[in-house]
């Protein structure tokens, strides 16, 4: 059974109009996973014109809020000469409009924009389930080769996949509620959301041959969001944050007495996590002496967080309808927080490339894309609908990958 302890996030029904869900920790860049936040973001963030779109842009209609699709990287000269849903992609002029961009896989929505394997429908990638029968899947994270996710059940159990499909393989079962997962080169780590209990470690090897889990660390309350670095282990719990060697040792309390924590993130410049129940973003310098400082204040209640160099991206996740956003702030010289998209549905977990932003809405039931310097007037990309309590994400240098808490599956979209 649940401690009497309330999590923030059941707050989110009340304003979302979705079932709650639990928001998670979000990541900063290609190759990382949903809590692994173990490097910062490659290169300073491009200037605004080399952030456009190179696929489907959709146009906000400042009315009503519908959106309508424009034709993207077309090869032509005068792309209005294309009838809807054709594009020159291959820039022959004696062939004309010769690619039908709403179901070529090689040219979807846009020209140059291939599917990687799953079919085009309507200018759209079709998403692929690589898990179904998932039950309660949240926390995810990858690797080279791997995805990996927990079923946050009574008995749940720690699992991963091939990026290109296949049958899952268990690395634990007899878990109590696996919620945070990350991932290194040589081990997996998971914190089991429950009363007085455990954050794990699993060789990778060990995974695979029926090797047992290490409890890293017991009598955690609730653990929730795991992340790394090359050294250290840190979680959050429902009023604190903490961290421990890799090899279980020297555990360090660096924040207490936070009431609640949501999404956590980590790059040299230090740590950073929201605090839901006080609309705050905190931050932590991880040297010497270092206390917790308010990054940012805000109306709202954060959920997600990513980093890159220059930039914390934070979704406004527990608030008005209107007011569920995706932002984000500079770590320095901070002015006002730039509005990536708003109006979204149930924003929660938020992860970055190098160009864009992609989260998932978990009320909504979709995972969205955006620039992270977005041309005024325009709204997100959908990459997909229909995604029941799509909720953990994680990105690599093709695609993304998110679990669906209530639809119980791992699914995965090119870019």
């Amino acid at each position: 059974m649940r401690a009497a302890h309330k999590p923030w996030w059941s707050q989110a029904r009340s304003f979302a109009g979705g079932s709650a869900a639990l928001v998670l920790a979000a990541i900063p860049g290609p190759c990382c996973t949903f809590d692994d936040l173990a490097a910062p973001q490659k290169g300073a963030p491009a200037d605004a014109a080399s952030m456009e779109e190179a696929d489907v842009s959709l146009v906000l209609d400042a009315n009503d809020g519908s959106t309508e699709e424009e034709g993207g990287d077309a090869g032509c000269d005068g792309c209005s000469a294309c009838a809807t849903g054709t594009e020159d992609c291959d820039k022959e002029p004696g062939n004309g409009c010769e690619t039908n961009i709403l179901a070529d896989p090689a040219n979807c929505g846009a020209c140059k924009r291939s599917c990687l394997g799953s079919a085009c429908n309507s200018g759209h990638c079709e998403p692929v389930v690589l898990a179904s029968g998932e039950d309660q899947a949240l926390g995810i994270a990858v690797d080279d080769t791997h995805v990996y996710w927990g079923t946050s059940t009574a008995l749940g159990t720690v699992k991963r996949i091939p990026k290109q499909g296949g049958t899952p393989e268990t690395i634990a079962s007899g878990q109590d509620h696996p919620f945070g997962i990350a991932v290194d080169a040589e081990s997996v780590f998971w914190a089991n959301y429950a009363p007085e209990s455990y954050l794990h470690k699993i060789s990778k090897g060990a995974s695979t041959d029926g090797g047992l889990a290490t409890a890293l660390i017991g009598l955690q309350e609730m653990p929730q969001l795991v992340i790394l670095d090359e050294d250290h282990v840190y979680w959050t719990l429902p009023g604190a944050v903490r961290r421990l060697r890799k090899n279980g040792e020297d555990l360090e309390s660096l924040a207490h007495d936070q009431a609640s924590t949501g999404g956590i993130a980590l790059d040299l410049s230090g740590l950073y996590w929201a605090r839901p129940l006080a609309n705050r973003i905190m931050h932590l310098s991880l040297g010497a002496d270092a206390s917790p400082t308010v990054f940012l204040e805000l109306g709202c209640q954060p959920g997600g967080i990513a980093l890159d160099y220059g930039n914390v991206y934070f979704t406004r996740s527990v608030c008005a309808a209107e007011d569920q956003a995706v932002m984000s702030i500079a770590k320095a010289n901070m002015k006002e927080p730039l509005l990536i998209a708003g109006k979204q549905g149930g924003p929660l977990g938020i992860v970055v490339d190098d160009l864009h932003v992609y989260w998932t809405n978990n009320a909504s039931q979709q995972v969205m894309k955006a620039p992270k310097f977005p041309s005024a007037g325009a709204a997100p990309t959908v990459l997909a609908s229909g995604q029941a309590g799509a909720i953990g994400i994680a990105v690599d240098s093709s695609f993304v990958y998110w679990t669906n808490q209530t639809g119980g599956q791992v699914m995965k979209v090119a870019k």
